[in-house]
């Protein structure tokens, strides 16, 4: 016969609540939700003036996110940023000219301004801190049509420059 402490204990196991299934919303969610406004093709310039074109596009059942953007700077080239949840956590690895993929975490979000702000965790190709990388990374969602991003970069044990782009959402 099965003591009374041990059905209660069956009984917690049973009822207790397990792990997040799959695909269960995180806290951040609403951030990643409006990275995913961004979807489509934009047409923007940094600072200096150069001319950039990105694309956004939802993958993997829209639980993650590819900014694949062209420089001018650097004709032929192209960029690549994949967002994604990791548990709580919106994280982007940005795939870099510089021959690095750095990954930042959202350390930020303020949905009244529809800002995020990444900053560094670590990376591949970035044997220490010091070695130069892109560093953080804020986006400002104007409206619909309109976002700024700002990335700054980082070496030898400080900020070396930021680069802000506008950009405009490109209709069909």
């Amino acid at each position: 016969m099965i003591k009374k402490s041990m059905w209660l204990f069956v009984l917690v196991l049973v009822l207790a609540p397990g792990p997040a299934p799959a695909g269960a919303p995180a806290k951040t969610a609403p951030a990643l939700e409006a990275m995913k406004s961004l979807a489509g093709f934009w047409k923007g310039q940094n600072n200096a003036g150069v001319p950039s074109r990105t694309k956004f596009e939802l993958i993997a059942g829209g639980t993650a996110i590819v900014e694949t953007t062209d420089f001018e700077a650097h004709p032929g080239e192209s960029m690549v940023t994949v967002y994604h949840t990791d548990g709580d956590d919106v994280i982007l690895t940005h795939y870099c000219i510089a021959g690095n993929q750095p990954r930042m975490k959202l350390a930020g979000w303020e949905p009244e301004s529809q800002s995020l702000r990444f900053t560094f965790l670590d990376g591949a190709n970035i044997p220490n801190r010091d070695v130069g990388h892109m560093d953080s990374a804020i986006f400002k969602l104007t409206d619909q049509d309109h976002f700024t991003t700002t990335w700054s970069w980082y070496q030898d044990g400080k900020e070396k420059w930021m680069e802000e782009l506008t950009y405009a959402r490109v209709r069909d």
